[in-house]
C-alpha cells in the first residue's frame, strides 16, 4: 500500500528554507515561479542535471520530492492536481499510470483528488519526477499531441518495444536516453 504524508506546517517550511544553500533557494524560487528545469538552467548557466539535483535536495528537505510539476505552464488547468496533469499529458488511464508509478489506481485517484495538499511517498515521488522529466523533454521535442503518440509507439531503438512498456519496466531510463538522442538530432 502506498502511504501519503502531509506537508509540514509553514513555520517548519520557513526553518527548512533558511537551511538551504543560496543556490538551492534561488533554483527553488525560480521553480516555484513556474520556470522549467531547462529554463532555470539557461538563466543560471547550469546543466539540467545540476538544476534537478538542487531541486531534489531542496524539495526533499521540504518533505516532498514532487511539490511541483515541471511541465508546460499552458497545460495547467485550474483545480487539477499535478499528478492529474502529468497523467493527462501522458494520455493514460489511472490504471496504466498507477503501474508506471508503482501505486494502486485508487492511490492515484486519491492523489489527484487531494491536489497539492499531499505528497506521495519517496519511491513514488521519484517515479513521478522521472515521468515529469520524460514529459518535459518529450513535449519540448515533439509537442504535446505528438508526445502522447510517441508514448504509445514502437521504437526501433528500443528493440521494437512500445515506449509505455519500457516505462513500466526496469529499463525506463532507456526512454529518456532515446529522447535525449532525438532532441540532439538523432533518429526517431
Amino acid at each position: 500500500m502506498t502511504h501519503v504524508k502531509t506537508l509540514p506546517d509553514p513555520n517548519e517550511i520557513t526553518s527548512v528554507l533558511r537551511s538551504l544553500s543560496p543556490r538551492e533557494r534561488e533554483v527553488l524560487s525560480m521553480a516555484a515561479g513556474g520556470l522549467t528545469t531547462v529554463e532555470i538552467g539557461e538563466r543560471l548557466s547550469l546543466p539540467r542535471a545540476r538544476v534537478n539535483a538542487y531541486l531534489k535536495t531542496a524539495l526533499a528537505r521540504l518533505g516532498g520530492d514532487l511539490a511541483r510539476s515541471t511541465g508546460d505552464r499552458s497545460s495547467r488547468g485550474a483545480g487539477q492536481s499535478e499528478v492529474g496533469r502529468l497523467r493527462a499529458e501522458f494520455g493514460l488511464s489511472q490504471e496504466r499510470f498507477a503501474r508506471l508509478v508503482g501505486a494502486s489506481p485508487r492511490t492515484v485517484a486519491r492523489w489527484e483528488a487531494a491536489g497539492p495538499r499531499v505528497v506521495p511517498e519517496p519511491a513514488a515521488a521519484d517515479r513521478l519526477a522521472f515521468l515529469a522529466d520524460v514529459r518535459d523533454l518529450g513535449t519540448a521535442t515533439f509537442g504535446a499531441d505528438r508526445f502522447r503518440r510517441f508514448v504509445e509507439s514502437r521504437q526501433p531503438l528500443l528493440e521494437g518495444r512500445r515506449v509505455i512498456e519500457v516505462l513500466e519496466g526496469e529499463h525506463r531510463h532507456e526512454v529518456l536516453d532515446l529522447l535525449h538522442g532525438i532532441a540532439a538530432g538523432g533518429p526517431a
